[in-house]
């Protein structure tokens, strides 16, 4: 299998969905180019509400097998860097980031929940989890991170700037 990528940051950012209170963008991010596979590949960002009243916040790579039109999610990027290239994985982490800044900036939610979905990941898996928590500071949220909870990392995001409108 050989994962290209198609990210083009020009071309925009993807397709927008909305149900409720739960948004979502899903982004082409690549295919398999061997001939006998028909496998695209998407980035799913998703503010899914809770019971609480909060939202939510994932984020996953969806395999899409074309032949038997079944869908794979990619939670781990242990798993994803067996087939896509370390500098694939910065472009779409970059299009990770400018896809949830474009939705904060749009929807502005008020209080927003993250847990890694790994337990007991290797330190450098938070890092991207770390860059999103910073992209909530700089849209205007509070974040607060607790320790670890069986394992799992869980940030909690309270917007603090007022809506202007």
């Amino acid at each position: 299998m050989a994962f290209v990528c198609t990210v083009d940051r020009e071309k925009g950012m993807g397709t927008f969905f909305t149900r409720g209170e739960a948004f979502a963008v899903l982004i082409p991010i690549g295919y398999d180019d061997d001939f006998d596979v028909d496998k695209s590949y998407n980035l799913l960002l998703a503010f899914d509400p809770m019971p609480t009243g909060e939202l939510d916040f994932t984020f996953i790579i969806v395999e899409h097998d074309g032949e038997t039109d079944t869908e794979y999610p990619y939670w781990s990027a242990r798993d994803v860097s067996h087939f896509i290239g370390r500098d694939d994985r910065a472009l779409i982490m970059s299009t990770l980031l400018g896809a949830l800044r474009h939705m904060l900036d749009s929807h502005k939610p008020s209080f927003v929940h993250m847990c890694t979905h790994e337990a007991d990941a290797p330190e450098k898996a938070d890092e991207k989890f770390i860059r999103i928590a910073d992209l909530f500071e700089r849209c205007g949220y509070v974040v607060r991170v607790a320790d670890p909870y069986h394992g799992r990392r869980i940030w909690w995001m309270e917007r603090s700037v007022p809506d202007a409108n």
